[in-house]
């Protein structure tokens, strides 16, 4: 009975965080628009989420073993001793990995980094013709920190590398994820919008 009551009201804490957290992202996203809406550039915009009073700060999140009863809780400590934890490849930072990136989506290559665009600007990027519907994916791991419609962009994508770098992605029908989340090189981000 005293587990039952327990294990109620873990889930009813579990519950309210997740409510919580819910709330929290649609606040973030609201703050989000309105640095869009406010931005007059993409500059501007890559300015503004990326200043360090805009970040999304992770609430830490609870021990593991706070949430066993007293009388498990040397018995979860003996279990984590036991236990081993395989560490992960680091993967090489943004700078490192200059010439090793995929392409985004398949398609002919229209204007490459540092030529003349249509404006008659020196690029700033890569311009691809795809096709329609094209799956476009991330070239490398990285967190959304912008997803949503943008000035004459249409639907725009922009993922923080790390070491200050971004990818920027447009021409796109659908975006896949939302800001916060974590991408890994290879992970579908959106489909391309028709031509």
């Amino acid at each position: 009975e005293e587990e039952r009551a327990h294990i109620e009201a873990l889930i009813a804490q579990k519950e309210e965080q997740r409510q919580k957290l819910t709330s929290d992202l649609v606040d973030e996203e609201q703050r989000i628009a309105q640095m869009a809406r406010e931005a007059s550039s993409l500059k501007t915009l890559i300015a503004r989420l990326t200043a360090p009073d805009s970040r999304i700060v992770p609430s830490p999140k609870p021990a593991i073993l706070g949430a066993l009863d007293p009388a498990t809780r040397g018995a979860g400590k003996t279990l984590l001793s036991k236990l081993t934890v395989s560490r992960v490849p680091q993967r090489p930072k943004f700078t490192e990995a200059r010439g090793t990136l995929q392409l985004p989506v398949s398609g002919n290559i229209l204007i490459t980094y540092g030529a003349q665009n249509a404006k008659n600007e020196v690029s700033m990027g890569l311009t691809i013709a795809a096709r329609e519907y094209a799956q476009v994916i991330a070239p490398f791991d990285g967190n959304i920190v912008y997803a949503g419609p943008f000035l004459d962009y249409d639907q725009l994508l922009l993922i923080e590398t790390g070491e200050g770098y971004h990818i920027l992605f447009t021409g796109m029908a659908r975006i896949y994820g939302q800001v916060g989340d974590r991408l890994l090189a290879g992970e579908p981000v959106g489909i391309m919008g028709q031509v």
